[in-house]
């Protein structure tokens, strides 16, 4: 019965997700993407609740505020685990697209490197913290990110759309 509920739940999102791409407004994922791209160079977690060298799902959390309530998380495996449960994202298999959160969290690879999160840009570009100052930057290309995450770190990869 729950199961049935959270898919009828998703039905209606992306029912909502269709009626305002009808409309011509903004969706949530468009405007995460926005505020992504008009944030680079800029230091998104200036508080530094970790060190800018963990920084990316602090920063990743802190450009969610910008759209929706979000609390400030500040670890790849408890970003995962939220996107996961939180009925406002949906899981994308295939064809990600701007805006999409691409996400592979620490924990899950081979433990050879560290995990790391970020927002799916134009032309494949992936924008994330920088490890080595904490900004937000054009970091990877979806084909960068899947040799070193995939490849270096065994890491899966997974994608979550803000609806």
């Amino acid at each position: 019965m729950d199961r049935q509920v959270s898919l009828i739940q998703r039905l209606i999102k992306l029912l909502t997700l269709y009626i305002a791409l009808l409309r011509g407004t903004k969706t949530n994922a468009q405007l995460l993407f926005e505020y992504a791209e008009n944030s680079v160079g800029q230091d998104l977690s200036p508080a530094d609740l970790v060190s800018d060298d963990l920084g990316c799902a602090e920063s990743v959390s802190m450009l969610l505020r910008k759209v929706i309530n979000f609390p400030i998380i500040t670890g790849t495996w408890t970003m995962w685990d939220r996107l996961r449960s939180d009925t406002r994202f949906i899981s994308v298999s295939a064809d990600p697209a701007v805006g999409d959160i691409i996400i592979s969290p620490t924990g899950s690879g081979t433990g050879t490197i560290r995990g790391h999160v970020g927002v799916l840009g134009k032309d494949n570009i992936i924008m994330s913290a920088s490890s080595a100052n904490g900004k937000w930057e054009r970091n990877y290309s979806l084909e960068r990110w899947n040799e070193w995450y995939v490849g270096i770190g065994g890491f899966p990869i997974y994608y979550f759309r803000l609806i």
